[in-house]
Order: structure tokens, then sequence, then C-alpha cells
């Protein structure tokens, strides 16, 4: 589950450090979630007033790092909808 914290910067966040290629799959969702620009989309519709923005991205393979920032409002409602999707993906894929 994504959990808010605070940035360097002093901003809303959330971090993810990886070492192991264990969180690929996370990291490959909350790109796609905070890069879907598609208007008509639920994503999008999420993330208007959080204002997500990716701060920092290393994909280097055994040692990869995503931030994302947050410079909006209403932050705690886009963490639940992305929580509430990540379960929905991965009932999907649990089948």
């Amino acid at each position: 589950m994504f959990q808010l914290s605070t940035s360097s910067h002093n901003m809303p966040c959330i971090e993810i450090y990886e070492t192991d290629n264990s969180r690929d799959a996370e990291i490959e969702f909350l790109l796609r979630a905070v890069r879907d620009n598609y208007f008509d989309s639920e994503y999008y519709q999420a993330k208007r007033d959080a204002n997500p923005f990716i701060q920092g991205l290393d994909q280097r393979e055994g040692n990869k790092f995503l931030l994302i920032e947050f410079w909006g409002r209403n932050i705690d409602e886009y963490i639940a909808f992305l929580n509430k999707k990540w379960e929905e993906r991965n009932a999907v894929h649990s089948k």
C-alpha cells in the first residue's frame, strides 16, 4: 500500500527505494497513474486536485528510486484512490 510521507523538500510525497526488483510493479503502476493525461480517464480525474509531480526517478537495475511530490490539495483522497486501484490490480493478477 502506498503511504504519504514528507520529502527532503518538505513536501507531501510518495518515495520508493528498491534494490532487489521487488517493487518494479509498484513503480510502473505509479508512473502510469501520474503520467495519465487523458482527460476522461479516472486516473486523470483523481489526480487533478493533488497535482502529483515526478520529482525524482532512477530506473537503473538494482538501484531504483521514485519520488512523487504533491503540490495540490486532497492528497489523502488521491492516495486512497491509488491504493484502491492497486488492490484491484493485484486481485486480477493473483487469479
